[in-house]
């Protein structure tokens, strides 16, 4: 794996609703080669800015130069009771806590051969 920076691979456009076990993000290939794997860090953040959970994640996939590929990941709220603050807003009137996100793209792994599959 290389570190890495923004510059090179970008996160954006995280989702995750009430009672979702799923959250997606988009992950955005700024270099000149098909990246293989990143290694993304997720702090999950409460609305006062307080850290709910932190967590690093391997992603296999599959990101040529200048593209961008939404990725799904199983949700570290296992209840189902926080929603990510920017998602559509719950239509229950049961108890339902937002969250924040901070996602920083740490380090990747270039395709070494282009006929490699994952």
């Amino acid at each position: 794996m290389t570190p890495c920076d923004s510059s090179m691979i970008s996160a954006a456009g995280f989702e995750k609703t009430l009672r979702s076990s799923i959250e997606s993000l988009f992950l955005s290939n700024h270099t000149a080669d098909t990246v293989s794997r990143v290694f993304l860090q997720i702090e999950y953040l409460d609305t006062g800015g307080r850290q709910l959970h932190c967590r690093g994640e391997h992603i296999g996939i599959i990101l040529p130069p200048a593209s961008t590929r939404r990725v799904e990941l199983r949700s570290f709220d296992r209840q189902g009771t926080l929603y990510y603050h920017l998602s559509p807003p719950p239509r229950t009137k049961s108890t339902a806590t937002p969250f924040m996100v901070k996602l920083r793209v740490d380090s990747l792994s270039y395709l070494s051969n282009p006929s490699e599959k994952l």
